[in-house]
């Protein structure tokens, strides 16, 4: 079965955000040629990931036999209205690029942070007659009420809550990163039957050259924090 994945943030693995890819590696091994769209601007370097030609909106590319098309967005800096246009573009793009692609795939996996991404994901299955599901990587608009940076009952949060029940709804599956996420998800009129957990793992290929730990005898002894530099984890 061929799979498409619509991830804005998914990296390849000389990237930061390999999920998707080290997924979508398993999907070819097991025999199911796997795609995904992804954006060519970068948002944890600001920076472009893939030279693509001039006038071209998107970019294909194999890497250990996983199909990437790298989408043209437009560039940002921080989180204002430039990023939403990125966002945006996104959307857009991989769409267009998706209905224009002769592949017809069996499954599409629609992946949040933003939910604009997913959604690109849901119409492109719908368009290709494939099965959709859910990937929940951040819940918004929660995520942003939570941290304080978005007001319940702002329009901006209606519309994201609305969007979001819609594509709970319309999803085959819904795949959760965390457990416990049963609550939630019915809270927003949907069956917990639905939710697949499949926390990150790790590539342990990638840390085969690293020295074993030697129980913190050398000095300095050294304490690495591995998370989010976000203001929750202040």
């Amino acid at each position: 079965m061929r799979i498409w994945v619509v991830n804005h943030y998914a990296d390849p693995p000389d990237g930061m955000a390999t999920r998707s890819f080290d997924l979508s590696r398993r999907f070819v091994e097991s025999g199911n040629p796997t795609t995904i769209f992804t954006s060519n601007f970068s948002h944890y370097r600001f920076s472009r990931m893939r030279p693509i030609q001039w006038g071209r909106l998107w970019h294909k590319e194999n890497v250990d036999g996983v199909r990437l098309v790298w989408i043209q967005t437009t560039p940002y800096r921080s989180n204002d209205w430039k990023r939403i246009m990125n966002m945006l573009s996104f959307a857009a793009i991989s769409l267009l690029a998706g209905v224009i692609d002769r592949e017809r795939p069996g499954l599409v996996i629609g992946v949040t942070v933003h939910p604009m991404a997913a959604l690109a994901g849901f119409w492109l299955a719908r368009i290709k007659r494939a099965r959709f599901v859910f990937e929940v990587t951040d819940l918004w608009p929660q995520s942003l009420i939570e941290l304080g940076r978005l007001s319940s009952a702002s329009m901006t949060a209606r519309v994201l809550r609305r969007l979001e029940r819609f594509l709970f709804q319309k999803a085959e599956r819904i795949v959760m990163l965390w457990r416990n996420t049963n609550d939630y998800v019915e809270s927003q009129g949907v069956s917990a039957q639905k939710i697949i957990w499949i926390p990150h793992g790790v590539e342990l290929s990638r840390y085969r050259e690293l020295r074993p730990y030697d129980g913190g005898t050398r000095q300095p002894f050294r304490i690495m924090y591995l998370g989010a530099f976000v203001e929750s984890m202040a």
